[in-house]
Formats: C-alpha cells, structure tokens, sequence
C-alpha cells in the first residue's frame, strides 16, 4: 500500500461518527448511516478523478469496510433482532459491505472485528 492511498484512507475514517454518537435504537439510524456512506461515495466519484479519485474510492471503501465490520454490521443484527430494523435495512447493510469487499478484492479478514472495546447499544424492543 502506498503512502497516498494509507492518507486517503486516514481522512476517509476521521469522516465516519463514533460509535457512541449514534442512536441505535431510532429506526432510522442504519438507514441514516446507508444514505451517508453512499452520499460519500458519490461525493468522492463527483468530485475528484484519475489517481486521487482511485486513492479516495479505495481509501474510503477500506474505511467503511473496517467500520462495518467492527461496527455497523454487529450493531444491524443486534437492532433487526430487537424488532428496531427492517429486513430490507439490514440486507442493504449486508450487500453494501459485501460490494466493498468485491471492489477492494478482498474476503476482509485484515479488518478488526467488533470486540468488547467496541461500544454496543442496549437495546429494547419498541
């Protein structure tokens, strides 16, 4: 990995929230989140090209991948099991994370899986 693209993937991470800063157990928070990880997606193709869109592209799928797999991913099947998630949600969550694993090729075994250091919401259902 080159040095460009290990920056791209630094400023790509500082733009995702904090786990803690998020409220899971609002019903629209996946779908919140699913719209703003596509809306950068669409920002970085829009608004850059060539090498540095490429670096971008790949510096923020990286990002989102880990973030999912330490985060998003745990935290949608813990809400879409206390009734707070739609189906159609949760499998937008999982197709978006298995189109990032396709567009890096990648199985995403370098990410860090969620762990007890990872803060999970407590969940009731509504």
């Amino acid at each position: 990995m080159d040095k460009d693209l290990l920056i791209a993937r630094r400023i790509m991470q500082d733009v995702l929230p904090q786990p803690s800063l998020v409220d899971f157990t609002d019903s629209e928070a996946i779908p919140t989140l699913l719209t703003f990880i596509r809306t950068c997606f669409t920002l970085v193709r829009h608004g850059s090209s060539g090498v540095t869109q490429q670096h971008l592209l790949m510096g923020l799928a990286d990002a989102i991948g880990g973030y999912q797999k330490a985060v998003l991913l745990p935290v949608t099947r813990q809400v879409y099991y206390a009734g707070l998630l739609s189906y159609t949600d949760g499998q937008s969550m999982h197709d978006l994370h298995e189109d990032i694993k396709t567009f890096l090729k990648t199985t995403g075994v370098g990410w860090k899986s969620g762990g007890s250091n990872v803060i999970r919401p407590q969940l009731t259902s509504k």
